[in-house]
């Protein structure tokens, strides 16, 4: 939609102008060494809690989406019939709808941007870094699916910095349940070993939405990995995952994402 899209602009730049300038408050009021040091702290840690809300707004739409359009949620089902379909996304509708998401956790930063260090300077230290990576979100998700990438890119992807298309393989194969946390992937092991978003679904299952059931199980490698598909799933090639060299460069935009 038209209007949509305005949306997402303007979501954007928003995003980035409030958050620069929150930034820019917090390092005004740092005092001394403790307060820089949690500074760098929070980035971690606001990593972390984005891959958490970016993982349970993903499990949402996997569970609750529908691939007719029908809602806010459906590019989500609609990435798992064609998981390159992110790769053709211009950078507004790749990044619009994560800022949309921050907007809450960005206002209650500016909201607690203190003068002088103490817990609101901490609160709104940790709500920045969290905007901050939930804003980058699904740009680090289409990474994830893409086969050229910046070099700085592919060395956090390996670093474990951020999401890498080999651990993010491990939720385009079979039922899709599994690994939604697609910012860094670190709380991906805890949440998966605790069967955290699995219990959920069974918890809600009467009003969960169905995979159709001509999904293909698919696997997502690219020529980079040395991951080893799960053995009792059936391999699909990499390009139906990753474009082939020179093309899957962002285009005319397909649906809201």
């Amino acid at each position: 939609m038209k209007l949509w899209r305005y949306v997402e602009a303007l979501a954007i730049i928003s995003a980035a102008g409030v958050t620069s300038l929150n930034v820019a408050r917090l390092v005004r009021a740092v005092d001394g060494v403790w307060s820089v040091l949690f500074l760098l702290v929070s980035l971690p840690l606001g990593a972390a809690l984005a891959d958490f809300v970016a993982g349970t707004v993903h499990w949402i739409g996997d569970t609750f989406g529908r691939e007719d359009g029908s809602s806010l949620f459906s590019p989500f089902r609609g990435h798992h019939a064609d998981p390159l379909g992110i790769t053709r996304h211009d950078a507004i509708e790749t990044n619009g709808w994560n800022c949309v998401l921050a907007a809450p956790f960005i206002a209650m930063s500016v909201k607690l941007a203190p003068q002088q260090v103490g817990a609101a300077f901490y609160s709104s230290a940790v709500l920045t870094a969290l905007s901050l990576f939930l804003c980058v979100t699904n740009q680090i998700h289409k990474w994830a699916h893409s086969h050229e990438v910046h070099p700085v890119v592919r060395y956090l992807q390996r670093c474990g910095v951020m999401l890498s298309p080999e651990h993010h393989a491990g939720h385009h194969c079979g039922a899709h349940d599994r690994r939604f946390c697609v910012t860094t992937g670190w709380m991906n092991a805890p949440l998966d070993r605790l069967g955290f978003f699995q219990a959920l679904t069974r918890a809600l299952g009467p009003w969960a939405v169905p995979e159709p059931s001509n999904t293909t199980p698919t696997t997502h490698v690219v020529e980079q990995s040395s991951l080893p598909p799960p053995s009792d799933i059936p391999e699909e090639p990499a390009s139906n995952l990753i474009p082939p060299r020179g093309r899957g460069r962002p285009g005319r935009p397909e649906a809201p994402h």
